[in-house]
């Protein structure tokens, strides 16, 4: 048990999520209604994709080949923040309004 919360707390993209998440429910208004059935399979969806890319070592490829495109000039660092960008722009497409 103490593995599993030692991994969520080192895990950046959960603590990315989590900060922007508590950004969101300060600055915006977000409702109770909001979070339907659609919203929750939306979310479970795009986490087990996410999954089984990290499984398939996917998104370590995609970030290889983002910083060899670059001229060698894009690090770890900032591909590793551009998927990060991509992914919430892509959430944010499946948000209902």
């Amino acid at each position: 048990m103490s593995s599993v919360i030692r991994k969520i707390a080192t895990d950046k993209t959960f603590l990315i999520t989590l900060f922007l998440a508590i950004i969101a429910f300060i600055f915006g208004h977000v409702t109770v209604e909001d979070i339907d059935l659609k919203t929750i399979l939306s979310l479970l969806s795009l986490i087990i994709i996410v999954s089984v890319y990290e499984q398939l070592h996917v998104l370590k490829y995609i970030a290889i080949q983002l910083s060899s495109n670059v001229d060698r000039l894009v690090t770890s660092y900032a591909s590793c923040f551009y998927f990060h960008l991509s992914v919430l722009c892509c959430s944010l497409t499946m948000w209902p309004f």
